[in-house]
């Protein structure tokens, strides 16, 4: 593989995991029982779609799994626990499947922007 291609991957997926860590740490721990908001999952997912628009769909695939990568490392202590019932639990398996969506709508928006250049 050509030094520049891993370059522009390493950089989209860095890229990414930023992302995704800005958004966690924004919309996911500040959260407590009146502000439980769905924030999050709809900017990952558009997120996922920009990079399926704006980079090759290989590159695309690894940054939309990257978004979930320090979300994930940090959710075990990061979650919020609200009224300590377990339920916070269910956020690993969460971000487990979630790249399956995110990796599914970046191919969307790969489809989106091939059918947008074509004739």
């Amino acid at each position: 593989m050509h030094a520049v291609q891993v370059m522009r991957r390493l950089v989209v997926v860095m890229l990414a995991a930023a992302i995704g860590l800005a958004l966690w740490l924004a919309f996911v721990v500040p959260l407590d029982q009146e502000t439980n908001s769905p924030a999050f999952w709809w900017l990952m997912l558009a997120a996922a779609f920009v990079l399926g628009i704006s980079v090759e769909l290989d590159h695309a695939v690894l940054g939309a799994a990257a978004l979930v990568v320090l979300p994930l490392v940090l959710c075990p202590w990061t979650a919020p626990r609200d009224d300590n019932d377990g339920l916070w639990l269910l956020w690993m398996p969460l971000l487990l499947l979630f790249p399956i969506a995110l990796i599914g709508v970046a191919w969307l928006g790969s489809r989106a922007r091939h059918l947008r250049s074509s004739p």
